[in-house]
């Protein structure tokens, strides 16, 4: 039988609310340093995630996710860095950010829990590396006694405990203490020291096991006259081994239980750093044909029109499938990804991908298209999770964050170049092109497949996908964009548009009803919507995601259906503006200015611009420069606000507060465009009923998009003022970087 995947949970906590519990500055280093060498393939190979300066319920929540749903094959190490504290009988407490010394039962991390989730959990090979004070209390009854098997405490076998101290003794930080560079404590960075160097395989075998790793800890502690005595209690019917110690020498076979799998390479020619650049490279591509499909579509609409003879409001549906799609299912992907392993995931969300854009570019009639478009958007949701998981999980803390600089770089250059590529391959290629390019891209990709991680990653493998949740959410937007679109066929009193309204909100009631109730398998977590930074992003995002889907498509329909531009010219318009944004949003990052500031202006730029637009859009550069210089404010700051902290930083999970921004720009974007498009059509239909006053189609058409451009100026002046609801330490916070 093949071996199981090999999963680690680093839990630090330096940062306390409680004046008694003293700051720690080296758990963060813990986890920095011990996370580095387990990722690394060729000393550990561990799928690691990481729990920072998190509250109590926060911590017991990983933990239990983490032991829950395992095999009886995987490796599983779980490491501890924090205050470790004594109730008055004695029980042993880890402490948490919000942790009380005198409630310490309802405040902090107890060790039964943490025994109770040990003992149901079905791995055969458990080790747990306790870093803090009075930590060899773990174990009931052992009185520091090293002999004592954790058999009768912890069911399995293969089970090791590792402690930095007896029942009694403290466990010290490193001597390094400064607040730019502190060191790992003394237990700690004793382990990382033998794990990287390989000094702690004591035999020479090529494996360290968890007792070598002991015995080098307490080599090193002695010579370097700590006071403090590692302990550890184990069961030893079955061998453990936590890392290679030499890379690059050939391996003996070992036990089921302790069998490393042997991690997917590019070839035998090509190094560790160029098969991470490699797979970036690859993860690249694949987000910035994401955004691709996604927005270049506005230019190639017009065309797209006339060719299947669609209305206006049925041309916006093919954006909207997209967006719907992908809205619904980017929570459950995210599960998708952490349940199946980010290497399946990718592949079903690459091959329906380049299937849908290849039925896109056949298409004969909107049914067709409009079936192809959702698929494509709910793919786009798969490959999306998948690319997030990659870089987030399968690198160095330093290469994470580069990674993820590099995906954020690329999804902002792909959106504001979309419309001018859009142009150019419409122009060369007609509209079909714009569907039939990323599919043969997305083919490409799946070469790239021995390079992702196949095995299942993060403590929420074990969690539901959520589909009921996803389900009820689709239907419910689909139902309220129906409502938005008013059209003037329908007025807003009809009983269709009642009907559609009724049941959207009746969809997302129960969507969000089934999201405040306590169930691991909820999208969104009870307390996502807090007050503070996270309902502002969310607010701003879905207002943001509004005003910006109606300007594409309206300006671009504008360019070609009233002015008569051809596809390469529309895109060319785009392009200034584009670049624009692209410039303000950099000198944007090094303005000392807060994030009330700066979004209260940018969205009020961007609705300016809009209502320039609407009022005058024969003369459109101008305004489209003001709405761009405003909109190159609003991303540096919003994505400050979203960005992830403490356990969301090393392998984002769903539900975060920048999944959820996304996932309220599509809804936005979708609610906010349906609603432009019945505006459009009202007043086209009123200006064509008063054609023997003298105006003609294309009067029409330009009263009809002007009014449309100031309806969604509307939600960008509303999310100019959300900001102002901020809490003064949120901005101060940002304001300090």
């Amino acid at each position: 039988m093949s071996s199981g995947g090999r999963f680690a949970l680093l839990i630090a906590t330096g940062e306390y609310d409680e004046p008694g519990l003293r700051r720690l500055r080296s758990p963060v280093r813990d986890a920095d340093g011990l996370g580095e060498v387990l990722r690394d393939r060729e000393i550990g190979d561990f799928v690691v995630q990481t729990v920072v300066d998190a509250r109590h319920h926060e911590v017991n929540r990983a933990i239990e996710a983490f032991f829950r749903g395992r095999g009886r094959h995987d490796v599983l190490l779980l490491h501890i860095s924090c205050h470790g504290v004594k109730s008055d009988n004695g029980e042993l407490y880890f402490a948490a950010r919000d942790t009380h010394r005198d409630l310490l039962a309802s405040t902090a991390v107890s060790a039964d829990f943490l025994r109770s989730q040990m003992t149901r959990c079905r791995a055969k090979s458990i080790v747990l590396l306790l870093d803090c004070c009075y930590s060899g209390a773990f174990i009931p009854g052992a009185k520091g006694d090293p002999a004592v098997y954790v058999q009768d405490e912890l069911a399995g076998h293969g089970r090791a405990v590792l402690t930095a101290t007896n029942r009694t003794e403290y466990a010290w930080e490193g001597d390094h203490l400064s607040e730019l560079n502190p060191e790992p404590s003394r237990f700690t960075g004793a382990i990382i020291e033998g794990l990287r160097t390989g000094e702690a395989d004591s035999n020479a075998d090529g494996r360290v096991s968890v007792q070598d790793l002991y015995e080098y800890v307490c080599e090193r502690l002695h010579a370097a006259r700590v006071r403090q005595r590692p302990q550890m209690w184990a069961e030893w019917q079955y061998g453990v081994v936590v890392a290679y110690a030499r890379p690059k020498a050939a391996h003996p076979v070992l036990v089921e239980t302790a069998r490393l799998p042997q991690a997917p390479g590019p070839g035998p020619q090509a190094g560790r750093g160029g098969a991470r650049r490699l797979l970036l490279t690859a993860m690249c591509l694949a987000q910035l044909m994401v955004v691709f499909g996604a927005s270049a579509v506005n230019i190639a609409l017009p065309s797209l029109q006339d060719d299947l003879g669609l209305s206006q409001i049925g041309t916006g549906w093919i954006v909207n499938a997209y967006n719907l799609a992908l809205a619904s299912l980017l929570l459950a992907g995210h599960r998708a990804a952490a349940r199946f392993g980010e290497r399946r995931v990718f592949l079903a969300g690459a091959l329906v991908f380049a299937a849908s854009c290849l039925l896109s570019g056949a298409a004969q009639d909107a049914a067709q298209l409009n079936a192809a478009r959702a698929a494509q958007g709910a793919a786009a949701a798969l490959i999306g999770a998948a690319v997030l998981r990659v870089v987030s999980a399968s690198a160095a803390p330093s290469d994470r964050a580069r990674g993820l600089g590099l995906i954020a770089a690329v999804t902002s250059a792909g959106v504001l170049g979309a419309d001018f590529l859009g142009g150019v391959v419409t122009a060369l290629l007609g509209w079909r092109g714009v569907f039939l390019l990323p599919g043969a891209v997305s083919l490409a990709l799946l070469a790239t497949a021995p390079l992702l991680p196949r095995r299942r990653s993060g403590p929420e493998a074990g969690i539901g996908l959520g589909v009921l949740d996803a389900l009820l959410f689709g239907a419910g937007m689909v139902c309220l964009t129906i409502s938005m679109t008013g059209s003037g066929r329908r007025t807003w009193a009809s009983v269709e548009w009642l009907t559609s309204l009724a049941s959207g909100v009746a969809l997302l009631t129960m969507f969000l009803l089934l999201g405040l109730k306590p169930r691991g398998s909820a999208l969104i977590p009870s307390g996502a919507f807090r007050p503070g930074p996270s309902r502002v992003t969310v607010a701003v995002s879905a207002l943001l995601g509004a005003a910006l889907a109606s300007e594409a498509f309206l300006v671009s329909f504008y360019l070609q259906k009233v002015l008569h531009y051809g596809p390469l010219e529309a895109g060319l318009v785009f392009l200034p503006p584009a670049v624009t944004t692209f410039t303000v949003s950099v000198l944007a990052n090094r303005a000392p200015y807060g994030p009330r500031a700066l979004l209260t202006a940018g969205l009020a730029l961007l609705a300016v611009g809009l209502i320039w637009l609407g009022r005058a859009p024969d003369n459109f550069l101008p305004p489209l420069e003001v709405a761009a210089v405003g909109l190159g404010l609003v991303p540096g700051r919003l994505g400050r606000l979203a960005e992830p902290h403490g356990p969301e930083a090393a392998c984002p999970p769903s539900g975060s507060i920048g999944e959820l921004a996304h996932l309220a720009f599509l809804a936005g974007s979708a609610l906010g465009l349906a609603f432009a498009l019945g505006t459009a059509e009202r007043h086209a239909v009123a200006a064509l009923a008063a054609l023997p006053v003298g105006l003609g189609r294309e009067d029409a058409l330009a009263d009809g998009y002007g009014q449309a451009l100031l309806a969604s100026a509307m939600p960008a002046a509303a999310a100019a003022l959300v900001p102002l609801l901020l809490p003064r330490k949120v901005r101060a916070l940002a304001e300090k970087g």
